[in-house]
């Protein structure tokens, strides 16, 4: 899957996106990209905010950070699958600029 975000300006920008697991917003985590440098953000109520992202295409992982009871849906926290960039399936395109709305879908 890739996801693009669009904008005009220099350096670098912010990535914002709603984050949903098999189609069912997820409530908390984070996700992390293999931009270099590495950049995270952590998901609250289903929306992820990462600043200061470098132009460019990145893998998305997703972090399984918290108390495993306060997951939804409660399998997110134990998928391995898309806790690795090699096997997320989630690539976002990160244009300079400007701060764009995503939906990060992980499957």
């Amino acid at each position: 899957m890739l996801l693009t975000t669009g904008g005009c300006g220099k350096g670098p920008t912010s990535v914002k996106g709603t984050v949903t697991y098999k189609g069912q917003t997820v409530k908390v985590g984070g996700v992390d990209l293999d931009s270099k440098p590495g950049r995270g953000g952590t998901i609250e109520n289903g929306v992820v905010t990462i600043k200061d992202v470098p132009p460019g295409k990145w893998k998305a992982k997703f972090v399984a950070v918290g108390k495993k009871e306060d997951f939804e849906p409660k399998d997110v926290y134990t998928d391995k699958k898309i806790q690795d960039y090699a096997t997320s399936g989630v690539e976002i395109d990160v244009k300079e600029g400007i701060v764009n709305d995503l939906k990060i879908e992980f499957k």
